[in-house]
């Protein structure tokens, strides 16, 4: 699980066994407010801080997101 915070390393993983670790240390500038990840292999980080000029960040993750099983068309 990837969670977003207000850490020096925003964008943290939750294994299984409760234990976290930082995505890619030191890369990403806190805030990281939303994480959007579709079934592409783009995971986009909102940073959230109105005073910066890039807000939104889509980073490779180098395997795709969870399956869409949505409706059909």
């Amino acid at each position: 699980m990837y969670i977003g915070t207000d850490y020096s390393n925003p964008v943290l993983i939750v294994h299984k066994d409760g234990s976290t670790e930082p995505l890619y240390y030191g890369l990403f500038l806190s805030p990281a407010t939303n994480l959007v990840w579709g079934n592409g292999n783009s995971l986009y980080i909102n940073r959230g801080a109105a005073y910066e000029a890039v807000q939104v960040v889509a980073v490779e993750m180098g395997k795709p997101g969870a399956p869409y099983y949505g409706r059909t068309q």
